[in-house]
């Protein structure tokens, strides 16, 4: 089995108020966003030319507080990708 690539973090400066995050993978498949040991997924990527792969919007909780981000993408053969952390920020 080929493991996937791992996903980049498309939005910059995620603070509190950020209510969307968008995940860009190289393929199709789901991406799973851990925040506070709870996952969120996103399905069905659009694919976007310019970056070459497909890319995930998924809404994020409001929040008050500082959160760590974690994102990480499983393939249509259940293979999950590494992952990549971001850090939500109050600074806006």
């Amino acid at each position: 089995m080929i493991t996937p690539e791992t996903p980049s973090v498309l939005t910059s400066d995620i603070t509190i108020y950020t209510q969307q995050l968008d995940v860009l993978a190289k393929e199709l498949g789901t991406v799973i966003v851990n925040i506070d040991g709870v996952d969120y997924t996103a399905q069905g990527g659009v694919y976007n030319q310019a970056y070459n792969g497909y890319i995930y919007s998924l809404q994020l909780p409001q929040t008050f507080t500082e959160q760590t981000i974690t994102v990480r993408f499983v393939n249509a053969s259940g293979v999950s990708s590494g992952s990549v952390t971001v850090m939500r920020t109050t600074n806006v």
